[in-house]
């Protein structure tokens, strides 16, 4: 599934890839996969709310 457009309550319309993504899309960044930080989609907002992002075994700076 690819996030198609911004949906209601926050959650993306989704549909049907067209494709597996191949080596190299991934490789070159075009495979269409969101990190949840530099993007302001509704997808990198959902991964931020979910906790995926957040390591707690990092050390905190001072």
């Amino acid at each position: 599934m690819v996030a198609k457009e911004d949906g209601p309550d926050g959650k993306p319309i989704t549909e049907p890839a067209d494709h597996k993504m191949t080596i190299r899309e991934l490789v070159s960044h075009t495979a269409g996969l969101s990190c949840g930080i530099f993007s302001r989609s509704q997808v990198d907002t959902l991964y931020l709310q979910s906790g995926l992002l957040v390591n707690n075994d990092l050390p905190l700076e001072n």
